[in-house]
Order: C-alpha cells, then sequence, then structure tokens
C-alpha cells in the first residue's frame, strides 16, 4: 500500500510538471521578466551660484521614462546639498502632486565657501539599483567666513625677503652689461 502511494504520487507529479512553462514572449523562445516601471528626476533651480544668506528655490518634477510625462508612482521626492567632503548640508523631503514638487533653501552664514553637488531622487529610483539621479554644481561663496586660501606670493612673513628676492645685485648686473659689449 505504501508502494502505491509513492508510485502514484511520483507519477501525479511528473505529469504536472510537464504540463509548465516558463514565461515566453512568442515565437522568440526568450523568457520574459516583469518590466517595473522607471522614473527620472529633474530639478530647476533659480541660481548656481549662491552666497550666504540668498535663498536657493528649486522645483522638482519626476518623470515616467517609458511614457516621457510626468509620474505619479512616487509621491515623495528627496533634494540634498552635498559639500565636497560628501558631508550633507541639507535634505528636504518634497511631497509630489501630479509629479511636481517646489521648496526652498536659506544659505546660512555658517555654509563655507567651495563647490557643492545638489542632488535629486526618490526612493523608488533606489529600489531598481538606478544610480541616474539628478545632480548638478553649486558655488556657494561666503563672504563673512574667511576659509579662501591665500596666495602663495602673499605667504611670507617677512617684507625685506620679498625686496631681496626681486632685487638684482649691482655687481651681477655690472657683469652682464660688460660682457654683452665686449662682443
Amino acid at each position: 500500500m505504501m508502494f502505491n502511494i509513492k508510485v502514484i504520487s511520483v507519477f501525479v507529479f511528473g505529469l504536472i510538471s510537464i504540463g509548465c512553462y516558463p514565461q515566453q514572449t512568442p515565437g522568440t523562445g526568450v523568457s520574459q521578466s516583469k518590466v517595473y516601471p522607471s522614473e527620472r528626476v529633474h530639478l530647476h533651480f533659480n541660481d548656481s551660484f549662491l552666497l550666504a544668506g540668498e535663498y536657493l528655490y528649486y522645483k522638482l518634477y519626476c518623470i515616467d521614462e517609458q511614457t516621457n510625462s510626468l509620474s505619479s508612482l512616487s509621491k515623495i521626492g528627496y533634494v540634498a546639498l552635498i559639500n565636497s567632503h560628501g558631508e550633507e548640508i541639507f535634505r528636504h523631503k518634497i511631497t509630489l502632486e501630479n509629479g511636481m514638487g517646489q521648496g526652498d533653501f536659506f544659505v546660512p552664514t555658517s555654509v563655507t565657501s567651495g563647490s557643492y553637488k545638489l542632488l535629486g531622487y526618490t526612493q523608488w529610483m533606489g529600489n531598481l539599483t538606478i544610480t541616474d539621479f539628478f545632480q548638478s554644481d553649486v558655488i556657494v561663496v561666503n563672504p563673512y567666513v574667511d576659509n579662501l586660501p591665500k596666495p602663495k606670493a602673499l605667504e611670507t612673513n617677512s617684507k625685506s625677503q620679498r625686496k631681496d628676492s626681486f632685487r638684482v645685485p649691482r655687481n651681477d648686473l655690472g657683469k652682464k652689461r660688460n660682457e654683452c659689449y665686449s662682443r
């Protein structure tokens, strides 16, 4: 009796597996995977050169890549400003309505002068391992913080060293003049 149950179950599973086929595109023989929607972000902002004490105004557009129209998939977008050391200066969560959202950022006087990256993305973009988020360069100048490098010519401490380095000794000048006339 035990033998009959094993034989019958193997026979039934064999018949079931014969009728199973992978999903294929008709006529190609290639298996078809499910296509997930993808989106990209574009930021429109007021200026790429900012002074401390100004506002950075921006508008975020979330675009469906298949239809090339505004996407309704993501309801939240993110805008971040990153400094040259990879530190985040700010990150805003933007509510998206019909694929659009907007916001602003006041550049405080505590931000140092330098080059920054403005980023725009959604969480959905991270789910699909897509690294095509929006990025743009932004330069911030802060006249209230002295963090700019000094020119190398001004780094010497003594005024006499600077005068002597540009002065030609008189006796060398006389030798050079005599060599020119002696020819």
